[in-house]
């Protein structure tokens, strides 16, 4: 028959305490690995999105530090802080602001890799791409306006739009589209009629090419959407405005022997400059963002390359690929 000790309580507490306290101590001698990063739940396509971070050591000299937006495929790679950080005695604190240019590469509803290295300590976190949006009410009116409205000067535009109607039976209501300018001045204006049923509905709007050419003429840059009611304003919401934005591209050679140098070519026209490029070389390296960029291809094979390229206001086309055969 096997017998068993029965440790008094006393002895019991005070072992847990010391327990406790070596925890502690060994924690303070051996801060936790990786960078201490306070994110957003979200990046807005709309406002800039703050980030915190702590360096968990003191520094004695300056380290440099890196964060970077990567695609859900990790072929598009956005640099959002490129600084030194330190030297301090103590724990190091210091933010950064992703902007909504930076996120212009990105799709809205696409979940980010934001990455970040200061000297040794690495972290990562997913983020999702998202634009503000008023939540449905169980009282009052609401309309979601996108983010960015995609106006074409050569055709008519379509624009969709996301009510909310508080009343139980369908409503009669107007759409009023205002254009304006960087100074805030309304340059066009267009009304359209549509019927707001019970809950949440789907508005596709057409602008006629007409009332575009007057907009883009006179330089507007945002679109100012009121939804109107028995003529009385309900609701309202802003969006950009992005015209008619086209991309080619080429390369000085098709074809080489390893290792090739190609030399890539970027055309592109309408638009708001300045632009951000996007090259993919299709063989697995980093991204280009130059827009005539040289790329040296290594190993023989077939390789696609292509550009993608994103205007000041948020507009994104992507080029027809280009066919490289390196023997």
């Amino acid at each position: 028959m096997s017998t068993s000790k029965r440790w008094p309580l006393t002895a019991l507490l005070l072992a847990s305490a010391f327990l406790a306290a070596g925890l502690a101590a060994h924690a303070q001698r051996h801060p936790a690995a990786g960078l201490m990063v306070a994110q957003p739940q979200a990046l807005n396509i709309t406002a800039e999105s703050a980030v915190a971070f702590r360096v968990p050591a003191p520094l004695k000299t300056a380290l440099s530090g890196r964060f970077d937006l990567l695609s859900e495929d990790g072929r598009v790679v956005v640099p959002v802080f490129d600084s030194a950080v330190g030297p301090g005695p103590a724990e190091r604190e210091a933010s950064f602001s992703i902007t909504p240019a930076q996120l212009a590469p990105f799709a809205l509803g696409e979940t980010v890799t934001l990455r970040g290295t200061v000297g040794p300590w690495r972290t990562e976190a997913q983020l999702k791409v998202t634009a503000t949006e008023a939540r449905p009410e169980s009282r009052g009116w609401v309309l979601n306006v996108p983010a960015t409205a995609v106006v074409y000067s050569t055709r008519d535009s379509e624009v969709a739009f996301r009510s909310v109607s508080p009343k139980n039976k369908p409503v009669a209501a107007k759409l009023l589209l205002k254009f304006r300018n960087i100074k805030g001045n309304v340059v066009a204006k267009w009304k359209y009629p549509i019927v707001a049923l019970p809950g949440e509905s789907v508005h596709t709007v057409t602008v006629p090419v007409a009332v575009c050419l007057k907009a883009k003429l006179k330089g507007a840059a945002s679109l100012k959407s009121f939804l109107m009611v028995g003529g009385i304003q309900r609701a309202a919401g802003q969006s950009l405005v992005d015209w008619d934005l086209a991309v080619s591209a080429s390369a000085d050679q098709s074809s080489g022997t390893a290792p090739a140098l190609v030399t890539f070519t970027t055309l592109v026209s309408g638009g708001a400059a300045p632009y951000i490029y996007a090259w993919d070389f299709g063989d697995g390296s980093a991204p280009s963002t130059s827009q005539n960029p040289s790329h040296v291809y290594t190993s023989p094979g077939i390789y696609t390359a292509a550009v993608a390229v994103v205007d000041s206001r948020g507009g994104t086309v992507a080029s027809d690929p280009i066919v490289i055969a390196v023997n």
